[in-house]
């Protein structure tokens, strides 16, 4: 996340969001909360429509929008951010006659 995006407000972070903060800056791996997956689509994907889908989710939740983080007083803090621009990555790929994928040409 660009943190030099414009604030919408600051909190102070709940119990919780505490808990989870300090855990998360403990481990190296952030296990249940980046779920990164893929999946095979066949067929036309309008792939504009798709971004701007996952982009109103995401302007419409302000968990989505949320950065745990410390201030200069050692307080966990959550800030909301009034926007935050989704990307989508996404590859082409082929099935040839072997059943192999392969890049299109």
């Amino acid at each position: 996340m660009d943190l030099s995006l414009e604030l919408y407000r600051i909190e102070k972070a709940s119990k919780a969001q505490q808990k989870y903060f300090i855990l998360s800056q403990m481990s190296e791996v952030e296990g249940g909360t980046h779920l990164p997956s893929g999946m095979i689509i066949e067929g036309k994907l309008n792939l504009d429509k798709v971004k701007r889908c996952f982009q109103r989710i995401i302007d419409r939740h302000e968990a989505l929008r949320t950065a745990l983080c410390v201030d200069d007083k050692n307080q966990i803090i959550q800030k909301i951010y009034k926007h935050v621009t989704f990307d989508l990555k996404y590859a082409e790929y082929m099935i040839d006659e072997n059943g192999k994928e392969v890049l299109p040409e």
